[in-house]
């Protein structure tokens, strides 16, 4: 099994194994890569954004501008 990267949401630690060291709903993961898993409120901000624009436009579809 490969090695994963998990980001703890309490303790901004960065954790590493095939399954999270810390309950799921203080988690956010996997990643591939430590960095990416030091980056994860970042990662989710940008996802989050992308689908809220992509909300957006599906809500406004057939709307006359």
């Amino acid at each position: 099994m490969d090695i994963k990267y998990w980001f703890n949401t309490s303790t901004n630690e960065v954790g590493e194994g095939s399954i999270s060291p810390w309950p799921a709903h203080l988690t956010m993961g996997p990643y591939d890569t430590r960095e990416l898993a030091e980056q994860a409120y970042a990662l989710a901000a940008a996802r989050t954004a992308e689908q809220d624009a992509h909300d957006d436009a599906w809500d406004s579809w057939g709307e006359d501008n």
